[in-house]
């Protein structure tokens, strides 16, 4: 049960200056194989397939990941659950930053197509919700959501959402307010618009169907 009783340990004590302690170079062509393979038959209780833990002031990566410009079909991360129970998330972050100004995920892109993420769903949720958010009783002062257009002429909307024919009982958007003396309004609309066209409205609400009641 000893740490010095394993099958492999590899201890070292010296600065790697270009070296590797462990170093894998796979060459000859495609292979239906993986490099590294790990299949478990027992229960893991207490213990993870890979274990890291970072103890100085390090400043590199704890699993770096470089996609050549040929892996245009390669994916950096597969995650697939079965069908079943859940008790723990397929992914756990704890995040315990006190005054970094860095987000917990990062993400900077110059492409010009695919988007950010996309979510297909084909199961019904019933309690839980696609993205929920629940804030404690601290009194934040930044935002849940923050949008920021540059200064260019774009044609999308910031907030795109198309009821189908269908959703008869569901809502675009629902604001419910706990009471109280209120010191801001819950719509805050400021603009600066010398719009003279209908279409350039602040607010514009198009109906076609014949509304009885």
């Amino acid at each position: 049960t000893a740490e010095d009783a394993s099958l492999v340990q590899i201890n070292g004590t010296g600065a790697l200056a270009g070296a590797h302690v462990l170093d894998i170079n796979v060459s000859g062509g495609s292979t239906s194989g993986n490099v590294i393979d790990v299949t478990t038959s027992g229960t893991l209780t207490a213990s993870n397939l890979i274990d890291l833990n970072f103890a100085l002031a390090d400043t590199g990566d704890a699993v770096n990941v470089s996609m050549a410009a040929a892996s245009v079909a390669a994916q950096a991360l597969v995650v697939s659950t079965s069908a079943g129970i859940r008790t723990q998330s397929a992914i756990a972050l704890t995040e315990n930053n006190t005054t970094g100004t860095v987000a917990s995920i990062d993400y900077d892109s110059s492409a010009t197509r695919g988007g950010f993420m996309d979510i297909d769903t084909t199961g019904i949720f019933i309690t839980e919700n696609l993205i929920d958010i629940t804030t404690g009783a601290q009194a934040w002062t930044s935002n849940i959501f923050d949008v920021n257009v540059g200064a260019a002429a774009s044609t999308g909307d910031v907030f795109n959402v198309s009821m189908g024919s269908s959703n008869l009982l569901g809502g675009a958007f629902v604001v419910a307010d706990a009471g109280g003396v209120r010191t801001d309004a819950i719509i805050d609309i400021t603009s600066a618009s010398t719009a003279t066209a209908e279409d350039a409205s602040l607010v514009q609400i198009n109906g076609t169907g014949a509304l009885a009641g």
